[in-house]
């Protein structure tokens, strides 16, 4: 491209080449190397590494030569051993060198198989994957009590009578007080004992009626039984 004074490149036109180019070299060196571009982008987990490489060791990152090196250029692999070779523009000084021993520590505890592309890895499950019921497990808090979810989804029931149950079980039917947290006005009443309160509980086990058919179950299975 030819500008004002003679043959050259015009500053925009240089500017998408260039970026093209530095695009083109991260591309390879992402091939080439084993987690690469990690550096300075990604946690590495634990401590420290609840940050970003670059701030959790602000003063290592601003000596250092190639504040873009990829995880692949700073990672030597010989003789089945890895080992880290860090660049610097001058030797690191007494106050920079403990701050070096956390960065080596961190990094080191960090198990990288030396060679293959980067891939993501879900923590909780790595040798898996991510998968969506994980991801609601890790949400869920922990609870030691068990419900056997799959007798009541397996039984030779309707579908309509499995889904009830499994509504019921987590205290989800449109019960009054239900339908009063999703900002549904209704009025107070049970419509089984005709008295005010309508819960699951209540509508499905203390209720008058409820009562009474949970004792004639129990009566023809020969079952002794306290309602909770």
């Amino acid at each position: 491209m030819c500008g004002g004074s003679g043959l050259g490149f015009d500053r925009d036109g240089g500017a998408e080449v260039e970026n093209g180019r530095e695009e083109e070299m991260r591309k390879k060196r992402e091939k080439r190397g084993s987690l690469a571009g990690l550096v300075g982008r990604r946690d590495l987990g634990g401590g420290a590494a609840d940050r970003p490489l670059k701030e959790a060791f602000s003063d290592l990152y601003n000596i250092s030569r190639t504040r873009d090196a990829s995880v692949a250029e700073v990672m030597c692999y010989a003789n089945g051993s890895i080992f880290w070779d860090l660049h610097f523009r001058r030797l690191v000084n007494d106050q920079e060198s403990q701050s070096l021993d956390s960065c080596m520590v961190l990094i080191y505890s960090t198990k990288v198989r030396g060679v293959g592309s980067d891939n993501l890895c879900w923590k909780p499950a790595s040798s898996r994957g991510f998968t969506v019921s994980g991801f609601y497990h890790s949400l869920s808090p922990y609870t030691a009590s068990y419900f056997p979810w799959k007798m009541l989804w397996q039984s030779k029931v309707p579908p309509r009578v499995a889904f009830f149950s499994w509504t019921a079980a987590l205290g989800k039917i449109l019960t009054i007080d239900n339908l009063r947290k999703r900002h549904f006005v209704v009025l107070e009443w049970c419509y089984m004992c005709k008295r005010c309160g309508e819960s699951v509980d209540h509508l499905l086990l203390h209720s008058p009626f409820a009562m009474e058919m949970w004792s004639t179950v129990f009566c023809l299975f020969g079952i002794c039984w306290v309602m909770p």
